[in-house]
């Protein structure tokens, strides 16, 4: 933290002062936050840019390390349940809520957490939206929206390939291969093809017998193919597809306190006699012999296997009056995810969890765009999805590992649901003068969902059948766990969000900003329901009322820039997930209000030609403003009994650290006409929870991450040699935390240890 404020205190001391130093000026960050390619000194919008040279440099692989530069911005990557939080909004444990950060790859909105699971292939750049974006960008974000642009054909030829060889502190190695090639195909046609292919060794040693946690291997493909019909219209088409799969456990089992769970690490030392309740990169599990949940599934043994394809036609023509754009998108996923439910098999597997979902959308947008028509431009559109989510849950319940237990069921979950979506949108900004510039926007969203959903036990170890399913009757956990048949029941809702945003240049230097807007996120039906067909299960949409006031400014003589955004949010009928009494699931309710607010600031000193400086930090106060019935906490449960709840009103949200920021320095000079550039960079978080009802097993103190890498490139770029070192102090941080409902027994998930690579690329 000292280190960030010292860098900050730099940057203020260079704004306000004079730089006598000959240095070249600041280069311009180009982004879309508005729909549009516009620099980041005149966007109304608190944005952070990660560019392709920094994910480079940095060894920046996927989501869950973007999220390490970004303040008010947290990644909870778990293959169970991965989450987006910005400003302490996301989903919580629950895989209906609908995600509150919005993703778009090439304008595409990617409606589905699993897809932050991918890794980055050919990505160029990287954007991230902080506030509510309902005008532009539509529902699901009422937090923010992160925006990644990818690649496209080039006029020239062109091409790249890269390698990157590296071992973790704990064990095991990682390789990973990128490459693509780009260029014309004929005088009308161009393309451009990416490959990406991953592989680990794993980063978690697992103590018990079977395979160490983290081993992975990714393989990710896209193509574009580019064709102009004329001087105005082009066509492009882009076909990806990813193969994501991983071996082993990654998640490690904590307890809560000694006098909630008298004797529990006890137990948990007799089965795994090296067990230790310490965030450490190990873990104990084990494959098990038992009967196959799915034909031909021979052991149980966690990992994942998820397919990911899409198909994108972009059509675009140039009127005098502006630019017309069509954007139609086919996506789909499948995966395959086993896991141990509760105790992560420490204790044989008492539960053991399969999920298998499948995933397909289409969506068409019509975007029109105007040209500058002198004091004013407008965008209008039109927004269509269909969408269909399928998923089958299985849990084997064996208790027979616990002696004197007979009890062995098979639980069978079936979600199914199909989301149609339709938006029109507009903008309008007009300018008064030069100095003015006044954005009035909104959007209107029309949703219809229809839901279905069963539950039914068969005999431990059925292969699932829709067509001969055998309902041995209700579970062993209570009414709330009796067999379901629910008929297929609907929900519709419909939402204007409106935003208004007003700019005023003091000078060409210097920007000032203001905006009110709106977001919300979609209501839905709860993954958990209730045998009575009398008992609602639908939750409402959740609303966000934003303002912001903020400046954007270059200083200087243009070798300082510096950027500050305050926020205030009030979010009304917060979907909030909590466990059912008496069972191990989970509900959505509209249970709660909440109040983010803070600042956010960043800058960029330009020292010399050789030297720069950076960092950026927020300040974010977050909490409930009336959740009177939450959940407790296991401790809180053991001594009050069934039913318990407490009050949260005023308490912290999750995933919202009060301070977080990071600080880095690049400086570049030249070796034998080879040019040498090295960076360093540290990011500070404070203290936060990872889940609710905020149990002590949840918490993650605050944290000092410190990366390195040290590049040389020859004389025309052509060759690049790079030495990268990330987490160096080997600090273990929750990206992941679960209280197991109705135990005092939490799942962590770590952040990757100390890790070095050696980094190879070719260009031509």
């Amino acid at each position: 933290m000292r280190i960030l404020i010292a860098i900050l205190t730099g940057l203020l001391m260079a704004l306000c002062g004079d730089n006598a130093r000959a240095a070249d000026t600041l280069e311009e960050v180009v982004v879309t936050a508005t729909k549009r390619e516009e620099s980041l000194r005149d966007v109304p919008v608190s944005v952070a840019a990660v560019s392709n040279e920094t994910i480079q440099t940095m060894g920046i692989t996927d989501v869950a390390e973007i999220a390490l530069y970004i303040p008010n911005f947290e990644a909870s990557i778990s293959t169970i349940l991965p989450n987006l939080y910005v400003r302490g909004l996301g989903t919580g444990t629950s895989h209906s809520i609908e995600q509150p950060v919005g993703r778009f790859v090439d304008d595409v909105y990617i409606g589905r957490g699993a897809a932050s699971l991918l890794g980055f292939v050919d990505i160029q750049s990287v954007e991230v939206l902080r506030g509510p974006q309902g005008t532009l960008f539509g529902k699901n974000t009422l937090a923010g929206a992160m925006i990644l642009r990818t690649g496209d054909p080039t006029e020239e030829l062109e091409g790249s390939a890269s390698a990157r060889f590296g071992s973790y502190d704990t064990q095991g190695n990682f390789s990973q291969v990128d490459a693509y090639v780009s260029g014309p195909l004929s005088d009308t046609t161009r393309a451009r093809a990416a490959i990406r292919w991953a592989d680990s060794d794993g980063y978690v040693r697992n103590r018990l017998n079977g395979p160490d946690g983290g081993i992975q291997e990714d393989l990710g493909v896209r193509l574009k193919i580019e064709q102009d019909f004329g001087d105005r219209t082009v066509a492009q088409l882009k076909l990806e597809y990813g193969d994501y799969e991983t071996e082993g456990n990654t998640s490690q089992e904590i307890v809560g306190p000694p006098e909630n769970n008298p004797g529990l690490e006890n137990v948990f030392r007799f089965l795994s006699p090296g067990w230790t309740e310490d965030l450490d990169w190990e873990a104990d599990y084990a494959c098990l012999d038992t009967p196959p949940v799915v034909v031909g599934l021979p052991e149980f043994c966690p990992g994942r296997e998820q397919e990911v394809s899409a198909a994108v036609l972009r059509l675009s023509h140039d009127f005098d009056a502006g630019e017309f754009l069509s954007i139609s998108a086919f996506q789909e996923y499948e995966f395959l995810d086993l896991f141990y439910a509760i105790d992560m098999g420490i204790a044989g597997g008492a539960y053991n969890a399969l999920r298998d979902e499948d995933f397909d959308s289409f969506s068409q947008e019509f975007r029109f765009t105007s040209s500058d028509l002198g004091n004013s431009d407008y965008i209008v559109g039109l927004y269509y999805e269909n969408s269909d989510l399928f998923r089958y849950s299985n849990t084997d319940i064996d208790f027979r590992t616990f002696p004197g237990s007979p009890l062995a069921v098979q639980q069978d979950e079936v979600f199914d649901q199909n989301t149609e979506t339709f938006a029109i949108f507009g903008q309008y900004r007009w300018r008064p003068s030069d100095r003015w510039t006044f954005a009035f926007g909104g959007r209107f969203t029309d949703e219809e969902k229809e839901y279905k959903f069963d539950r039914f036990y068969e005999a431990f170890g059925t292969p699932y059948d829709p067509n001969n399913v055998e309902i041995i009757g209700p579970g062993p956990f209570g009414p709330l766990e009796a067999a379901i048949d629910r008929p297929l029941e609907t929900r519709s809702e419909s939402r204007f969000t409106p935003s208004l945003n007003v700019q005023y240049y003091v000078s060409d230097e210097l920007m000032l900003f203001g905006t009110v807007s709106q977001g919300y996120k979609a209501g839905g039906f709860s993954d958990r329901v209730s045998a009575d067909p009398d008992d609602s299960i639908q939750f409402d949409e959740e609303v966000n009322d934003a303002i912001e006031l903020g400046f954007k400014g270059l200083f200087a003589d243009g070798t300082v820039d510096f950027n500050l955004t305050l926020f205030h949010m009030r979010i009304q009928d917060l979907q909030v997930s909590s466990s059912v009494p008496g069972t191990v699931a989970f509900q959505v309710q509209n249970a709660a209000e909440a109040i983010s607010q803070g600042v956010e600031m960043d800058g960029r000193w330009l020292i010399n030609d050789n030297w720069l400086l950076g960092g950026n930090l927020s300040y974010t106060d977050a909490y409930y403003d009336n959740f009177p019935a939450a959940d407790c906490t296991p401790g809180q449960a053991a001594a009050a009994g069934p039913g318990c709840t407490q009050d949260l009103t005023d308490e912290t949200l999750i995933f919202a650290p009060d301070w977080k920021g990071t600080a880095y320095t690049e400086i570049s000079t030249e070796l034998s006409n080879w040019e040498m550039m090295a960076r360093a960079e540290v990011t500070y978080s404070s203290e936060y929870y990872t889940e609710t009802p905020l149990s002590p097993g949840v918490f993650q103190e605050s944290y000092e991450i410190y990366n390195a890498s040290v590049w040389f490139s020859s004389p025309s770029d052509r060759y690049r040699i790079g030495i990268v070192g990330r987490n160096l102090s080997n600090e273990a941080v929750r990206r992941f935390g679960l209280a197991s409902p109705g135990s005092s027994v939490y799942l962590a998930q770590p952040n990757l240890p100390r890790r070095y690579s050696l980094n190879l690329s070719v260009s031509f």
